[in-house]
This record gives structure tokens, sequence and C-alpha cells, in this order.
């Protein structure tokens, strides 16, 4: 087995999106070392796979560790439970076939994840990724040919990847409308560009609040909006988040009182606004 060296950073991430899944950083586990030969005990190994290649991987340990890494690394004694690994794009190779992988450890066994990556033989291109506004820093996944995946965020360009189909799937972030995914294909030295557009989420409803006059006689009331909405009641009346658009109000009649003119009476209800159909 190859010599293995101390795991060069140790990040805690926020969230890390992977396979759709989303994993909370918290603290890392176990022991990293450098050693020349095989220890004794249990391990979880990493090998590049391919000699001269600095290939840097993400490692998540089962308690949700997340771990920046390069090269060949051995975590000595690992928690049980299942690993995954993302390994992170080498420019003129195609990335591991299964990408992202995963190992089930268990206590007192041995377990190794091999990048196994391979020159990219045909044409070659660059891939920019362009998520806009740039401050959100929205988070994506990239699917290409070969079995090339790579999880990321905010704008970002992929040097010498092969050439073929890649599809970039954007992930939903709060208070934006989530674009759909975009595929296209990468040409000989060309640049892909994949863009993509958040817009904010726009407040589609508002307050409308129903004052009849005066208060003691409780007047039944029919309201219907130009879409078929129908809302009835008596007396005062506050209805909230209330789909915008044109709202008719009929009041109905009361023994012993006039009947309120004109009636029926019409508003707009615009987005975040009240609209009050009041008798004086």
């Amino acid at each position: 087995m190859a010599n293995y060296r101390k795991m060069q950073t140790v990040l805690t991430l926020t969230f890390l999106v992977l396979l759709g899944l989303t994993m909370p950083g918290c603290e890392t586990g176990g022991d990293l070392v450098a050693l020349d030969s095989t220890p004794a005990t249990g391990w979880l190994a990493i090998e590049s796979g391919v000699d001269g290649i600095e290939s840097s991987w993400i490692l998540i340990a089962p308690d949700g560790t997340e771990t920046y890494g390069s090269g060949d690394s051995l975590l000595t004694d690992p928690q049980s439970g299942d690993y995954w690994i993302l390994w992170e794009p080498v420019e003129e190779w195609n990335s591991p076939p299964m990408n992202p992988d995963s190992r089930t450890f268990t206590e007192g066994s041995t377990e190794t994840f091999l990048g196994s990556y391979a020159k990219i033989q045909g044409g070659m291109g660059d891939i920019k990724i362009d998520p806009d506004p740039k401050e959100l820093r929205a988070r994506w996944n990239l699917h290409g040919p070969d079995g090339f995946f790579e999880a990321g965020k905010g704008r970002r360009t992929l040097k010498r990847r092969a050439t073929g189909e890649y599809t970039v799937v954007w992930s939903a972030m709060e208070g934006y409308i989530t674009p759909p995914e975009a595929r296209s294909m990468l040409q000989q030295g060309a640049t892909l560009e994949l863009r993509a557009n958040y817009m904010p989420v726009v407040e589609t409803v508002g307050t409308i609040e129903i004052d009849p006059n005066p208060d003691s006689i409780h007047p039944p009331w029919r309201l219907e909006s130009d879409t078929g909405l129908i809302h009835t009641g008596s007396g005062d009346s506050t209805l909230v988040d209330i789909p915008t658009g044109l709202y008719t109000l009929t009041w109905g009649d009361v023994e012993g009182f006039e009947t309120p003119s004109p009636n029926p009476v019409s508003q707009l209800l615009e987005a975040g606004a009240a609209a009050v159909f009041a008798i004086e």
C-alpha cells in the first residue's frame, strides 16, 4: 500500500449538497495519520489511484463530519457507519466512475476508497458555471459524460473537461425561485457557459378588511374574486394571506336598516397591501 500522508485540510462546513442530501457540518472525528505501513487496527484508506496526481476530495463521516483533503490518506480506528467521498475534478482527467462513492465501515474492518482517474482521450473544453446574483452563492450539482459529477456553489470555472453533454441542477435557495436545470454540449476548444438567474419570490397575497357600521348589527356579506374565490361572513372581519386580484363585496339586507349604496362594490387587492370594505 502506498505511503499515506496526513489530510491537508479539515474544515467544518455549514452545508454540502451531495446526491440531493444536505448534511450539517460538525467537528472532525478519528485519527488521521501518516504511515509507511498498514496498521494492525481497523482503517479507512483513500488512494488517488494514479501516480503523480494530487487529486482533491471531500470525505463525509457517519456523524456528518466533512473533511477536505488531497492525495493518499489513512483514517485509523474510524467510527462505524457509512462514509461518502466526492472526488474533485482534475484537469485533463476523467473523474472516477463511482463519484460520489460510499463505503460502510464496521469496527476492526478495512475499507479503501480508490480514485481511479482516467486520462481524457478525446477533445476538451472549459465549463463556466455562473448563477446570479453572485452574492447568493447558489449551490449546484453538475453531471457530465463518463459519470462525471461535481457539487459546488457560486461562480466557478472547470478547466479542460471532456467534451460531451453536461447537466447542471440548481439547488433551492430560500426566498428565491429555483431555476430549471440546464443541459448543453461542451465542444472541443470551447467554453460552455451554464447560467442561471435566481429571481426573488414576489409576495402575491394581501389582506382584506371588512368593516360595516354600526358594529352591533353584524350585516351578512359575500366576497368574490375575479378568479371565483368566494368568502362569506357577517360583521367585522379581517382576511389574511388572500391572493391578489379584483374583489367584489355584496352587502346583505338587515331588517330595520337601509342597505348601503353602491352595492356591490369592488376593489383591487395588490401584493402586500390591504383592501378595506367599510361602511361609514
